[in-house]
């Protein structure tokens, strides 16, 4: 799915910073992203190409938005888009409770390929305003997890489904240390499930 030489947009997430903590073990791949944790990440690995977007950070998501961050988008063509999702159905697309959120078209446009990444108890849980809608996602990787329903309405869509991750319980860790004895924030995705075999996606 993700081979050297491509660009990949990296929306904000925890689910997408699963796939960061996964791209950051490849090289010769140039990753564009307005998420600060995914960056924070994928800065460790000198063997990839990190692009991050400039704008206002809003706090909540530890991500970058408005006009700066979307103009720093324009001329970019990227193989693929990750972006995860506070809710998705299959009329309106992806949704989210946030207000304002205008970048994840802007990178989508950007992108070949449009892939959702997200847990299955995000089906048909609906926020206020429209992320992106199905028309402008190619494909979506869910857990195991996702009912016959669910599969059949998104099979409506024409929209590529994958089922090849499982869920697991996570543990998260407010701070975590370093050899020298510095202290910097954790970095792993902060929600009730995560997904395993991220790793194992990006391979494919």
């Amino acid at each position: 799915m993700v081979e050297e030489g491509m660009t990949i947009i990296l929306d904000s997430g925890s689910t997408t910073l699963l796939i960061a903590e996964a791209l950051a073990r490849k090289s010769n791949i140039t990753v564009i992203t307005n998420s600060l944790p995914a960056a924070f990440t994928l800065s460790e690995n000198k063997d990839l190409t990190l692009v991050v977007c400039g704008g206002t950070v809003r706090h909540k998501t530890h991500s970058m938005h408005g006009t700066i961050a979307e103009r720093s988008l324009h001329g970019i063509s990227a193989d693929v888009m990750f972006v995860g999702a506070d809710g998705i159905d299959a009329t309106n697309g992806i949704t989210t409770f946030n207000e304002g959120y205008s970048i994840s078209g802007v990178m989508a446009a950007a992108a070949h390929k449009v892939i959702a990444v997200l847990d299955a108890t995000k089906f048909n849980r609906r926020g206020f305003n429209q992320v992106l809608p199905m028309d402008k996602i190619d494909c979506v990787i869910t857990d195991d997890s996702i009912s016959k329903q669910d599969k059949a309405a998104l099979a409506k869509t024409g929209v590529e489904l994958m089922i090849g991750l499982k869920r697991s319980r996570l543990c998260v860790a407010d701070r975590e240390s370093k050899p020298e004895g510095k202290v910097r924030p954790a970095i792993t995705a902060q929600c009730p499930h995560h997904f395993t075999h991220i790793n194992h996606l990006i391979e494919y």
